[in-house]
């Protein structure tokens, strides 16, 4: 009988030493979860700002290639490339800001930076930094605004858009609606022949701007 009362000591002494062990390996198998998920959206944070620098680097490259040879028909090309990359890092800009403030948008249904910007303004929480502590950070942000609205309208390509373009009112809805969906056809061969290296310097201008402001506003952004 005592030989019995042993063993049930023994089993029962092993069972809570395996639930013991089953627990703390529950404890640590989600403590690695946890870690691996700050870890992986800490890095997710920090591809947005990785990618904000990526298309800035980009863009201005294309400009210094530009500014170093002579221009021509067989190489303004490169322009275009050079607009959207930094069109796209102003996106991604405005969007890890959202993102670092946790300033809720549509970050992955939309690429209307000016539209993300106006949310971003009217959020609450950047309307707090206009008299806080974070108002450098703040001043720094107000000053993306000419920009995205610089880039959004791009005035310098409307200049030249005199003449290289057709209207494609396919669906007679030009003067159906004030807004709508004709198509705007565009001679980009003529259109890019008349850039001239002011107006790629200008744009460098422009993308050293953004980029002071990256830097300004890095420790704020993720």
């Amino acid at each position: 009988m005592k030989k019995n009362k042993d063993s049930i000591k023994t089993i029962s002494r092993k069972t809570r030493t395996e639930s013991a062990t089953r627990l703390i390996g529950t404890k640590s198998a989600r403590k690695v979860s946890e870690d691996f998920s700050k870890e992986s959206q800490r890095f997710k944070e920090r591809s947005w700002y990785i990618f904000v620098l990526a298309y800035i680097g980009l863009a201005d490259s294309g400009c210094d290639h530009l500014i170093d040879i002579r221009l021509s028909e067989n190489n303004k090309y490169i322009v275009v490339g050079i607009i959207y990359n930094l069109k796209h890092s102003l996106e991604i800009l405005v969007k890890s800001i959202g993102k670092s403030f946790n300033i809720e948008s549509d970050t992955e249904k939309t690429h209307n930076t000016k539209e993300l910007f106006r949310k971003l303004l009217a959020s609450k929480t950047l309307k707090n930094m206009k008299d806080g502590p974070k108002k450098k950070i703040y001043t720094e942000i107000i000053k993306l605004k000419p920009l995205i609205s610089k880039y959004d309208e791009l005035p310098l390509l409307r200049e030249y858009l005199k003449g290289n373009f057709i209207v494609g009112d396919y669906e007679n809805i030009l003067f159906k609606y004030p807004e709508n969906a004709a198509k705007l056809i565009i001679n980009y061969a003529e259109l890019l022949n008349q850039i001239n290296k002011v107006d790629i310097k200008n744009i460098k201008k422009d993308l050293k701007i953004i980029f002071n402001i990256v830097q300004k506003i890095k420790p704020a952004i993720k």
